[in-house]
């Protein structure tokens, strides 16, 4: 199975020399499998995210909330990517939920389904120390000062 598809970020209106068709299957690694954005029906507003950091420790905490819009029927639950990402508390509103954290994932059970349209807002007490992805800690080293 092949995917092609044309570049989108030098195809706007044509005035890249170097647009042009993008072989998604030469980026995949060895026996990945093809993968598709699910539906939304949850869509993020707005993000409010205050971190703190403790560069000895290599360490980051801190909390995230997020104003939700549902643009589905029907929805249960919620789902956040949180791969490796310690949760201590998460907050409806002002009120302390269930919740499950798979390693990978933050499912949060709704105790009522929310409809289109409907709106919430979801704050996640977060830490990580020494993340593999997103921030570093680069130090000077003996090669680096």
């Amino acid at each position: 199975m092949s995917y092609t598809r044309y570049c989108k970020c030098h195809f706007y209106e044509g005035e890249s020399e170097h647009w042009g068709l993008l072989d998604r299957k030469a980026f995949a690694h060895k026996g990945a499998m093809p993968h598709y954005t699910p539906d939304i029906q949850v869509s993020p507003e707005h993000l409010t995210l205050e971190v703190n950091f403790d560069w000895t420790k290599e360490r980051v905490w801190g909390t995230t909330k997020y104003d939700l819009l549902f643009k589905g029927h029907d929805i249960d639950k919620i789902t956040f990517d949180a791969i490796n990402l310690d949760i201590s508390r998460v907050l409806i509103g002002r009120k302390s939920v269930d919740f499950e954290n798979t390693g990978k994932k933050i499912i949060i059970p709704l105790k009522k389904k929310f409809q289109l349209g409907d709106r919430m807002s979801i704050k996640l007490d977060h830490s990580v120390t020494r993340p593999v992805a997103g921030i570093y800690f680069t130090k000077p080293d003996n090669h680096h000062t």
